[in-house]
């Protein structure tokens, strides 16, 4: 994904929310820190879009807790993906 962005000549991807894991957003799993390694690494920003209230409601810890508030270099509201 990170190579074909830059082969594109992009430097954001943006990726809904439902295209990953649950795995993804629980913190000990490693999964999001592994992945958002690798964005950094190759200077590319990431965008996930959806809705996380739900995710922000559950207890523990959670890679994201809102869609206003800054992450991977992104920052802003975004609408809920639509399919």
């Amino acid at each position: 994904m990170i190579g074909k962005a830059g082969g594109q000549g992009a430097n954001l991807v943006v990726l809904p929310m439902d295209r990953l894991a649950p795995e993804f957003f629980q913190l000990r799993s490693g999964l999001a820190s592994e992945m958002l390694q690798k964005f950094v690494t190759y200077r590319m920003r990431l965008a996930i879009l959806g809705d996380f209230a739900e995710l922000a409601s559950q207890s523990g810890a959670c890679a994201i807790s809102s869609t206003s508030q800054t992450w991977a270099g992104v920052s802003g509201s975004f609408p809920a993906w639509k399919n």
